[in-house]
């Protein structure tokens, strides 16, 4: 054999080995996304002893040893302990030190954790988690101000994931001792929204949201919790304490439905503490009323009894007690007819049925009852000088802005004058939501791609859960982003074009934090894009990982094209 086919042989054995290695360091972090640290060992342990390099087989070596508890042979294997970065390659420091910092909570060596901590968020490279690192540093510090920026970071991250999460839990906790219950209700609504995030998670924040509700907004708290037992499991933790709390919502309203609630309570939730203190409440407030007394009840407690008896499955005693006050009351004619099944034709002929308020209701009645002809009949027999309701009447009262976007959708084809004055009030509410981004989602649409603002503000007012949500959302942020290939950085963007680059990676993070289907992988891809457009690298690449995963060769190939775009242009400003 020549030496020149000697060569190349060699040349293709080396190339399969290499290959090969790489194949296995593919599956090995596969099975540790799987939470499979047993199979890592086994792929990787002989590979790396006969190697000793510092790359992602060892990375993912120790990783696996950590979470098996063999935290020595993972420390052996970092070779931190002399100093940092030791003998790793900038791509991987800062992974190193976050994986030494967890070992060194695990042994209780707080300063050497803190110190680890430090050395990750100062490393370069993008496979280290900073959001991580950002938390469990707030842990350790001392200083208030600085444990705030942390988690303030952190949870200002596009990621959406555990560890954000956990920030904005403690972000939640601090705001409520330092009595700011708006600033941890807005934090706390958006995670238990958060359907991708583990249920402990989303369930701690659901129950210290109720909290917040039960004390300051004891009706909202009512209507919090009536969905959420809907959608509990019952006889589960949550559900018994969802319970609990919707005695002590109930007793800051209505005493007397409140002992409803509490008779009806499982034996094993009547020792509580929520429950004791509840039951001094009541004994102070006990009186002789009873339904018969109904008429004599203000009409905030008279429908709030109501509320109690439909959930007990008391439709016709509870039509009973509103039936005097339904006839002027549109709350009370809302419970009745949507909620208590009375028939909606029996009050065609009342005067609230020729208001604006009392229409809506009862054409959302019939829309219950699948007669969408004789709802369109009722709304259009209102009165020309009639007022529909406005923006600040929906933002106050929920109830009616879902009335409204039921009249609306109802109208949108049928009669075009009152679906756009409709459509109006609700994308006039200053409260976002499915009912005023659903309104905007409207406006975009019949606009068209000329009214790039309305698609923006329905984008960010529109729920995560929205069926529309990441379509509407996608098409607000293309015509934000440069027309420049797949991770291409600017290289000196304008003030404005940073402004629609920031705009639009505030869009997309929310749909990212939302879930991990295909079409929030569409909205990550583009969240991709915007970041490395900013000249954000790193976080450009982490945000990419995911999505190596999922999809076939040619959208491997994009991808492939967009790293080696990145990695060309270097760390942007």
């Amino acid at each position: 054999m020549s030496c020149r086919l000697l060569g190349v042989v060699l040349a293709l054995l080396m190339h399969g080995a290499l290959a090969a290695d790489d194949g296995v360091v593919d599956h090995a972090r596969r099975a540790m996304q799987a939470d499979d640290p047993q199979t890592v060992v086994y792929l990787l342990e002989a590979m790396v002893a006969a190697a000793v390099s510092f790359d992602e087989a060892r990375m993912l070596l120790a990783e696996a040893r950590a979470a098996l508890g063999h935290q020595q042979k993972a420390q052996d294997l970092l070779q931190l302990d002399d100093g940092f970065p030791g003998p790793w390659p900038a791509a991987w420091q800062g992974r190193a030190a976050l994986l030494r910092a967890h070992l060194a909570l695990d042994a209780q060596q707080p300063n050497m954790a803190r110190t680890m901590l430090i050395n990750a968020l100062e490393a370069p490279g993008h496979t280290v988690d900073r959001v991580a690192c950002l938390v469990l540093l707030a842990d350790l510090v001392d200083d208030e101000d600085l444990r705030r920026r942390c988690l303030q970071r952190a949870w200002r991250s596009w990621d959406g994931g555990l560890w954000r999460a956990r920030a904005g839990l403690m972000l939640a906790d601090d705001a409520l001792h330092a009595g700011d219950a708006v600033a941890a209700r807005d934090i706390l609504t958006e995670l238990h929204a958060a359907v991708q995030l583990p249920s402990d998670i989303r369930q701690r924040a659901r129950l210290m949201l109720v909290r917040i509700l039960v004390d300051s907004r004891p009706v909202a708290a009512l209507d919090f919790i009536r969905s959420e037992l809907a959608r509990s499991d019952e006889g589960s933790a949550a559900h018994k304490t969802l319970l609990v709390y919707r005695v002590a919502a109930q007793a800051r309203i209505d005493p007397h439905a409140a002992q409803w609630l509490r008779q009806a309570l499982p034996a094993s939730l009547h020792d509580d503490p929520v429950i004791v203190a509840v039951d001094a409440e009541l004994a102070g407030s006990r009186t002789a009323t009873d339904e018969a007394q109904g008429d004599a009840l203000a009409p905030a407690v008279l429908k709030e009894r109501a509320r109690a008896l439909l959930e007990h499955g008391q439709q016709d005693t509870a039509v009973a007690l509103l039936s005097s006050l339904a006839a002027e009351d549109v709350e009370a004619l809302y419970l009745s007819v949507v909620h208590g099944g009375d028939d909606p034709a029996a009050w065609s002929d009342r005067p609230l049925a020729r208001t604006p308020l009392g229409a809506l209701v009862l054409a959302t009645a019939w829309q219950g009852r699948g007669d969408q002809q004789q709802a369109m009949k009722t709304l259009r027999a209102v009165p020309d000088d009639q007022s529909w309701p406005d923006a600040a009447q929906l933002d106050g009262q929920p109830y009616i802005a879902r009335l409204v976007l039921r009249a609306a959708q109802l109208t949108r084809v049928q009669d075009e004058d009152l679906h756009h004055r409709l459509a109006s009030s609700l994308r006039g509410m200053t409260r976002s939501g499915w009912e005023s981004g659903t309104a905007w989602a409207w406006y975009a649409e019949d606009q068209g791609s000329a009214h790039g603002r309305a698609w923006i503000e329905a984008a960010s007012r529109l729920p995560t859960d929205h069926p529309w949500s990441i379509e509407v959302t996608i098409r607000a942020v293309r015509p934000l982003l440069a027309p420049v290939p797949p991770g291409h950085v600017l290289a000196d963007p304008s003030p404005q074009r940073q402004e629609q680059l920031q705009e639009a990676v505030t869009l997309l993070s929310r749909m990212v934090r939302a879930g991990d289907g295909p079409d929030h992988h569409r909205a990550r891809f583009l969240l991709v894009q915007a970041l490395a457009q900013l000249g954000r690298r790193d976080e450009a690449l982490q945000c990419m990982e995911p999505l190596w995963a999922s999809g076939d060769a040619r959208h491997r190939t994009l991808l492939e094209d967009c790293r080696r775009r990145l990695m060309d242009h270097g760390q942007g400003p």
